[in-house]
């Protein structure tokens, strides 16, 4: 029973899912046509937040569980891989024996397929929407590249942790070098070294240093006309809401990612001070260049980014106080203002970013959605009655 409410779950999460990325790939790519709108620079740096947060789960933090429950819905809104269900639940059964590293194995083969098979779904799932739109075939090209953008900028986070996460190994006396994941197993196994230096240093060369690598080829080739229609829609999603002169700032927002993803998998002990002063430098880096073409979206970023820096900072508390139910009352007292502030804090966030992103895009397309309105009730009068000042001209 417990089994099939768990596939229940997956099948429902990935339907969530894959809806999603479907309204993302059409208010990015369709809906916008390579027009350029602040809305979306606002829809990037709200999902940039999300992912960034969401990485506090990478960290050896001891997180309250209403945290981690948080932070799981942050990252199955900003990332593809972070959503999906434990597979060890699905897979394993009594006559079935599944070590956890071997599970963790699987997991990072299916990171290493899923950009290759989101790649192809994407080809031939715009074929298929060209051939039933009569779309032209510059155009198709144009907004597959777009999606395909779209979707490793989601997937970076998620195939970076986990391809990392094979290396994340503790020296343990008179034991040995263990695999942290799974304890049973050495990093110095054959097996477990074969993964990290076939599959791991692969995924290393193509998508974590490959993603970021090729992106900015991408954006130094095409400097020139990153205002034009079909640039925006093949790579707008990696300057959105960036002046010119700062075209390339989006490969600082990869630097942040990655290094909160290096700390928390090869640091223990220091990894909140640690994260606290990448986030902070990388803060006031943004601070001192103003990347951003308006004061809205520099304001934004800066509010996302500091309630970010607080959440780190708040997980130090529980670092200190792991043992949060101590009879000591300042320790509880403690204990409990950091929760109930954090999840305050990005609840708070949450709903500004959502907030803000509506209101541009009611700013950018009020006079559109009035029109739809204006017609919508004037049919309906027509349907139910005549419309005012008609009756008035049949008496005269």
């Amino acid at each position: 029973k417990e089994k099939s409410v768990t596939i229940f779950l997956f099948v429902l999460l990935a339907l969530f899912i894959v809806l999603f990325l479907l309204f993302l790939i059409w208010a990015t790519i369709i809906k916008r046509g390579g027009a350029t709108r602040t809305s979306d620079g606002v829809k990037k740096i709200f999902l940039s937040y999300l992912q960034l947060t969401s990485l506090a789960m990478t960290m050896n933090i001891p997180w309250p569980q209403n945290y981690i429950t948080m932070f799981r819905v942050q990252s199955s809104i900003s990332s593809v891989g972070e959503a999906f269900l434990d597979a060890r639940c699905a897979l394993y059964e009594d006559s079935t024996p599944v070590t956890i590293s071997e599970v963790e194995y699987m997991k990072t083969i299916a990171y290493a397929i899923l950009p290759i098979c989101l790649v192809i779904c994407t080809l031939i799932g715009w074929k298929i929407y060209a051939h039933i739109f009569k779309i032209k075939v510059e155009e198709q090209r144009a907004m597959s590249v777009g999606s395909i953008v779209l979707l490793l900028y989601l997937i970076y986070p998620s195939i970076t942790s986990r391809t990392l996460a094979l290396w994340k190994c503790d020296e343990v006396e008179h034991v040995g070098n263990i695999f942290v994941i799974d304890p049973e197993t050495l990093c110095d196994d054959k097996v477990h070294q074969m993964y990290q230096h076939t599959l791991g240093i692969g995924c290393i060369l193509c998508y974590v240093v490959g993603l970021p690598s090729f992106g900015v080829v991408v954006l130094y080739k095409f400097r020139n006309k990153l205002d034009e229609r079909r640039t925006r829609v093949r790579f707008g999603l990696l300057y959105d809401g960036f002046v010119r002169e700062h075209y390339m700032h989006e490969t600082w927002v990869v630097l942040r990612k990655f290094l909160l993803i290096v700390i928390g998998i090869f640091t223990d002990k220091l990894q909140v001070i640690f994260s606290l002063g990448v986030v902070g430098s990388l803060l006031v880096h943004t601070v001192w260049s103003q990347p951003f073409a308006t004061k809205g979206l520099t304001r934004l970023e800066i509010l996302l980014f500091l309630c970010s820096f607080l959440t780190l900072w708040i997980g130090g508390i529980f670092v200190v106080y792991p043992e949060c139910n101590s009879r000591n009352n300042f320790t509880r007292s403690i204990c409990s203002i950091g929760e109930v502030f954090v999840i305050i804090l990005n609840i708070g966030c949450f709903i500004i970013g959502v907030a803000v992103y509506l209101y541009f895009i009611w700013s950018e397309r009020k006079d559109m959605i009035k029109g739809v309105a204006r017609k919508l009730f004037n049919r309906i009068l027509k349907t139910f009655g005549s419309l005012p000042g008609e009756n008035d001209e049949e008496v005269q």
